[in-house]
């Protein structure tokens, strides 16, 4: 399963429901301790997760500097909890050969 960063909480079939995060404050910290899992764990694997919510969130999205904050050298990538949007760090962007100069490239 994603790790979670949804507003409400959400109830997990197999053990306790996931706290919602009510504010960006706990979403970042929330990634901090996902990035710190993979971390101990020796993993070189990307961090994706799951629920970032625009509208609770006041319309607020997240950058790539609010997510370079967490890591730099693993890709951090968010998937909105409309499924329509998500969020990546900067090795996101160059893993995905994005740039400033890029047609497609929208930066909040």
């Amino acid at each position: 399963q994603l790790p979670c960063i949804a507003f409400h909480d959400t109830p997990v079939p197999n053990g306790p429901d996931i706290p919602g995060c009510k504010t960006k404050a706990e979403v970042l910290e929330r990634l901090r301790e996902e990035e710190r899992k993979l971390t101990d764990a020796k993993s070189a694997a990307d961090l994706l997760v799951w629920g970032w919510d625009t509208i609770a969130m006041k319309g607020a999205h997240l950058t790539a500097s609010d997510l370079d904050e967490i890591s730099t050298t693993r890709v951090i990538a968010v998937w909105d909890c409309s499924m329509h949007n998500g969020y990546v760090n900067t090795k996101g962007l160059a893993k995905a050969h994005l740039h400033s100069g890029c047609k497609t490239w929208r930066a909040w």
